[in-house]
């Protein structure tokens, strides 16, 4: 017995690991066709011929080139004041004179660019007094830190840049400061150049400093972005191999801005170079959608907003005065023709259309006469109730009073003097006028109102 049980179990598990190993298998050949793969996207660039600049961009400020500041040497208090703020001076004007003799002149020409104290103001040493500036005399000032100051030097053509006015002064290296000022982990030099700048460039004023390093003229170029590498590091283009497919191709670069490079071998001005961009999703060829489409076929729907009733007329409406139907086109039912339009020829009436002139003929032939009932109305529920009810018996009609059509007068009922019987109604025989005449309260079983019996029955027969 245990033998048969250890072989069935056995049995069982070869038929386990038989079905796992057939649905690995199955998966792995229904994989690509079920689930959606990405297939690369290449983009292509072209092989030019071109130049190369490489500059160096620094930031930098406008700066004074003479100015000079006053203080007095001792404390004491200023006995005169000789200039103002804004004034022009000359090298040798007298600015201030102090109470201990001392008296402060001016040794550039420039203007009063500031002005602290006023007659009797007490100052003392190191205290800014007065400042003199030459503020058409300016130059940049820029920081190049150690990577790079063994490139410039004093003579390099650059270029000056005031984003905040829009202008650009060309001009030179006027002085490289091989002595740090800085004091962090990286050392920066001090590099000036001198401007000719108009008045409404102030001291403080950013600026952009271009200095040109290397360039190149009439080379191969290619986009920076059009480039690969392989394995070990070095550059490399895809082209096409004429089979539908890319291969690498190495190339030796030579002078970068940053946008593009120069190609020094590889490649030709005019090829056609092609690089990896990205992916796209691509659509599996067994799944839900395709098999729908492949069953049904594929359905387009289109959304109706129109309501039915735009660009035609609907049922019961009007066209308006003075249209012309196209030959051969019928009017809707219920499509009534407005008074002077004509139909255009061959075209009928469909059945119960009428035109406006008929529909009003019509409507006046219906009209009743004066003193008739007309020929064929419509009661109200609450008036009558029904179009074939009879009068009690004995009962007298009010004067100018009109009986419904269909209705008969009671047996032994008159008609009032001027009251005209409907078409096609006879009085009874043995009809007396002068009976009286109960009220509508009486003819229902109640009691009548004073003064109001006669006028709601008459309501109510009318």
């Amino acid at each position: 017995m245990a033998k048969r049980k250890g072989k069935k179990w056995i049995a069982r598990l070869g038929a386990l690991t038989a079905a796992f190993v057939a649905c690995a298998l199955g998966w792995d050949v229904l994989r690509p066709l079920v689930v959606a793969e990405s297939a690369p996207v290449y983009a292509q660039y072209t092989v030019e011929t071109g130049d190369i600049e490489t500059s160096m961009s620094l930031s930098g400020a406008i700066e004074l080139v003479n100015s000079e500041s006053f203080s007095a040497s001792e404390r004491t208090t200023v006995q005169e004041v000789y200039v103002e703020a804004d004034q022009e001076v000359s090298s040798g004007d007298e600015l201030l004179r102090l109470a201990n003799g001392e008296t402060l002149a001016a040794t550039i020409d420039g203007t009063v660019t500031t002005l602290n104290v006023a007659k009797g103001d007490a100052v003392w040493p190191q205290m800014a007094l007065v400042t003199v500036a030459d503020l058409s005399d300016l130059r940049v000032s820029t920081s190049v830190d150690e990577y790079d100051v063994r490139t410039v030097e004093a003579g390099q053509p650059c270029s000056v840049t005031m984003v905040s006015l829009g202008l650009t002064f060309e001009t030179e290296i006027d002085h490289v400061d091989r002595v740090s000022a800085s004091t962090g982990a990286v050392a920066n030099y001090t590099v000036t150049a001198d401007i000719d700048a108009p008045e409404n460039v102030l001291p403080g004023m950013q600026v952009t400093v271009t200095i040109p390093q290397e360039s190149v003229t009439g080379v191969t170029v290619l986009p920076m972005a059009a480039l690969t590498f392989d394995e070990d590091g070095a550059p490399c283009v895809l082209v096409d191999d004429g089979t539908g497919g890319y291969v690498q191709v190495a190339v030796e670069t030579g002078l970068s801005d940053g946008m593009y490079v120069e190609i020094v071998s590889g490649v030709a001005a005019g090829d056609t170079v092609y690089v990896q961009a990205g992916t796209e999703s691509v659509e599996s060829r067994l799944s839900l959608q395709s098999l729908y489409k492949a069953l049904f076929g594929e359905t387009t729907v289109v959304n109706d907003h129109t309501g039915g009733a735009r660009g035609g007329f609907s049922t019961g409406g009007e066209m308006p005065d003075g249209m012309d139907l196209p030959d051969g086109m019928d009017l809707p039912d219920g499509v009534e023709l407005p008074e002077g339009m004509e139909l255009p020829e061959d075209m009928e009436l469909p059945e119960g259309t009428q035109t406006m002139g008929d529909a009003e003929t019509s409507a006046e032939a219906a009209e009743p006469e004066d003193g008739q009932a007309p020929a064929s109305s419509e009661t109200p529920a609450s008036s009558t109730e029904t179009a074939d009810a009879q009068a009690p018996q004995d009962t007298a009609i009010p004067e100018d009073a009109e009986l419904p059509q269909g209705a008969e007068a009671p047996e032994g009922m008159e008609l009032p003097e001027g009251m005209e019987l409907p078409e096609g109604m006879e009085l009874p025989e043995d009809f007396d006028p002068s009976a009286g005449v109960p009220s509508s309260g009486e003819q229902r079983g109640m009691p009548a109102a004073e003064n109001g019996g006669m006028e709601g029955g008459n309501d109510d027969a009318q």
